[in-house]
């Protein structure tokens, strides 16, 4: 059970996919189990990663 916001973000962190710098994928969410309903993106500039969910509306950016 997922019981602080660490846990989440280290969830969501692990079932993100390997991605270059300015690519996207979309991937099952592990929060709240819709598939395909996670995109992650990497930006091109700087490499940051964003994360976000269609279905549960988790979102986050480093």
């Amino acid at each position: 059970m997922l019981d602080n916001t660490e846990d989440i973000i280290i969830k969501v962190l692990r079932a993100v996919p390997e991605m270059e710098k300015g690519e996207s994928k979309d991937f099952d969410c592990p929060l709240c189990g819709q598939e395909k309903a996670m995109n992650a993106s990497r930006s091109d500039l700087n490499g940051h990663l964003w994360i976000e969910c269609r279905k549960c509306g988790f979102s986050m950016g480093s």
